[in-house]
């Protein structure tokens, strides 16, 4: 009889084990995805030659709006100190896109602008560290290029460059979200699935 409560009591500290490690296990929720294409001015920086020479430069950026939620009970992202005494996040968040949305990428500004090695303009804006049950903001904005850029003149009349970025904006979400901390791909969220 001993040796039998000896096996079960030995079974619970193992099965209590088990379960602290796997709830302390990060987690995540999309709780919300908004993309838009925004034109900006450029500041300082003024139209050189032709009829709107003198007027502000603006150019044309593909926007993301994106919010997740810790929905677990540990901190996601804490920071970790370096030899030189500053901290680096340990959480990286990344936007990865299907063909369909690098196709219509590239009809536009002729090169996958979600490759930052291309050296395109780019903003990227979020949260190092969230909380239990903190939802934290992700901002993307990718630049396309300045309104008269050749490759922008290219696509033709108004019309066909408004038909070619309402298509690009119709596809801005065949993406999916990755979330890393250090190389270890914690969650993942097709974002075009989002209701």
């Amino acid at each position: 009889m001993k040796k039998f409560t000896a096996i079960i009591f030995i079974f619970l500290i193992l099965f209590s084990g088990c379960s602290d490690k796997s709830s302390s296990r990060p987690s995540m929720k999309l709780t919300m995805v908004d993309t838009e294409l925004i034109i900006r001015e450029i500041e300082g920086s003024k139209i050189t030659s032709g009829k709107r020479k003198g007027e502000k430069a603006k150019e044309l950026m593909l926007c993301y709006d994106i919010r997740l939620k810790n929905t677990g009970d540990t901190t996601i992202g804490r920071m970790k100190k370096q030899i030189d005494e500053e901290y680096f996040p340990l959480v990286n968040v990344s936007l990865e896109p299907n063909d369909k949305l690098k196709t219509a990428v590239k009809e536009v500004i002729g090169t996958n602008i979600f490759n930052l090695e291309n050296n395109i303009g780019h903003e990227i804006k979020y949260r190092d560290i969230l909380k239990p049950h903190e939802t934290g903001s992700y901002e993307f904005k990718y630049y396309l290029g300045e309104l008269g850029d050749e490759h922008i003149k290219k696509l033709g009349s108004s019309e066909e460059i408004f038909n070619e970025l309402f298509k690009l904006l119709e596809h801005s979400k065949e993406a999916v979200l990755v979330v890393r901390i250090r190389d270890e791909v914690i969650a993942t969220f097709d974002i075009d699935n989002y209701n």
